[in-house]
């Protein structure tokens, strides 16, 4: 998401922590006790959040749109 390097993401937190490509099991092992995810063109799948902790209370798609982010309950 910092591709040209000019976002300074320190100043939304102290207690941030900013990873380079991921998978999706690496998500899942890196969230443990996160309260926001914030991904960028990385999809997300309903199967997937049903795994998050419950100390996540939000997910952001750093981008426009969130076609990304299954939010459909019934999958």
């Amino acid at each position: 998401m910092n591709f040209d390097g000019k976002l300074y993401l320190s100043i939304l937190s102290s207690d941030l922590t900013v990873y380079d490509d991921t998978t999706s099991q690496q998500l899942l092992e890196m969230i443990q006790n996160a309260n926001i995810i914030i991904t960028k063109e990385m999809e997300v799948s309903g199967e997937m959040i049903r795994q998050f902790p419950d100390s996540v209370k939000l997910i952001c798609e750093a981008g426009t749109g969130y076609n990304n982010i299954d939010f459909n309950e019934n999958k």
